[in-house]
């Protein structure tokens, strides 16, 4: 009884790590470029254009592994690609404020998509290797929620607050990529993957070469596929230019701009949990 309540707080010390992983790993590294392009822009000369191209880049360099991670996870299992992923994304996003022309920055935000990339495939194993079918729901919408709160608080404060009292936006993408290597840290000291196997008899090993082939042919998967692709089009596009173009307006204040994405996000975050 007790070994049995062990493991069932340890099922929910995991997701809600996992939930905090995704919010300050992926989302806030990722949003905050979007209320700091203003300040980059006029850091490093950048177009428009060139802004839609370092914001664009982050998906489609991401898009390159998750699928790929999503074999590996099942090979080396959730703490070790885990740990890979926030350690590299780390590094790749703090190599972001050491960019100095549009070309650097460009090849940075690739690399860290690249990391970033292994993330949702990975914490999706966590849900579903540590928690009964019956809760799926309420364990996927806690990540969907940790996401959310990620989004939010970064588009908040990264350019209103952190920028300004870091001294710029290079501290800032400095700051979130240490903050990924802790949590690097963090799954490297308190996770041990023998545990996790051991709360639900979970044991990763290697894929079958077929199955992503059965995968790719299911019809369902692409329809899915496809409707995603231009549900996430659409967002992207949104949130990337939506505070650069209301901070145009002479009545509204950056973080009034800022605010605006701010609640977009924080009502999605809310959408998660019910």
């Amino acid at each position: 009884m007790e070994n049995n309540h062990k493991q069932s707080k340890y099922r929910w010390y995991v997701l809600i790590l996992t939930a905090l992983t995704m919010a300050f790993c992926m989302a806030a590294p990722n949003i905050c470029m979007s209320v700091l392009f203003n300040e980059i822009s006029a850091d490093l000369g950048l177009s428009l254009a060139q802004v839609g191209w370092i914001w664009g880049f982050f998906p489609i360099s991401s898009l390159l592994t998750v699928l790929a991670a999503g074999i590996l996870v099942d090979r080396f299992g959730v703490r070790r690609m885990i740990v890979f992923a926030c350690s590299m994304a780390g590094a790749a996003g703090a190599a972001r404020g050491l960019a100095n022309d549009f070309v650097s920055l460009l090849l940075t935000t690739f690399l860290f998509g690249l990391a970033a990339g292994i993330m949702p495939a990975t914490s999706s194993k966590v849900p579903a290797t540590l928690f009964s079918t019956r809760q799926l729901g309420l364990t996927t919408g806690i990540l969907t929620t940790g996401m959310g709160v990620g989004f939010t608080t970064s588009s908040m404060f990264s350019a209103t607050v952190l920028s300004p009292m870091l001294g710029g936006w290079r501290q800032v993408l400095i700051l979130y990529g240490a903050i990924s290597i802790c949590f690097a840290l963090l799954w490297f000291i308190t996770v041990r993957e023998k545990l996790l196997a051991e709360a639900t008899g979970y044991s990763h090993g290697t894929m079958p070469r077929d199955s992503i082939f059965q995968v790719l042919r299911n019809k369902h998967i692409l329809l899915i596929s496809i409707a995603m692709i231009g549900y996430t089009g659409c967002i992207q596009g949104m949130c990337g230019y939506l505070p650069l173009y209301l901070r145009e307006f002479k009545d509204w204040l950056p973080a009034n701009a800022d605010g605006t994405l701010a609640a977009f996000t924080g009502i999605s975050a809310l959408g998660a949990i019910p």
